[in-house]
């Protein structure tokens, strides 16, 4: 007896069929159902035009985080942005420079 390729042991077994479109489901009152959840890395939905909202004026941010009061890391000077990556050797002061970035978001959130 030999057994199909597609059902040896260790194999994933047989291919499911793609699954045909499906339309956006309505409910009988007209309501439209809910799609999928959106994945944390897809971007936000746009609103329709006359659902716009005016635009807030933009927030105050910190861009850059300068450090002068570590010895070690007298006039360094770390741009920040939404992503900041802090590479370097052991003793390079990483650390530190989260440590101070910590301090200051408690200064200005108010907690300190």
């Amino acid at each position: 007896m030999t057994v199909p390729p597609q059902l040896t042991p260790g194999s994933r077994g047989p291919r499911r069929p793609a699954l045909p479109f499906r339309p956006t489901p309505v409910r009988p009152s007209g309501e439209t159902v809910p799609g999928p959840r959106r994945s944390p890395s897809d971007p936000p939905p746009r609103p329709d035009a006359d659902e716009q909202a005016p635009q807030a004026e933009p927030r105050p941010a910190v861009t850059e985080l300068r450090l002068s009061a570590y010895a070690g890391l007298r006039r360094t000077r770390v741009p920040l942005g939404p992503l900041t990556l802090l590479a370097g050797p052991s003793g390079s002061g990483r650390s530190t420079v989260l440590g101070a970035y910590a301090a200051l978001a408690a200064l200005g959130s108010g907690t300190h």
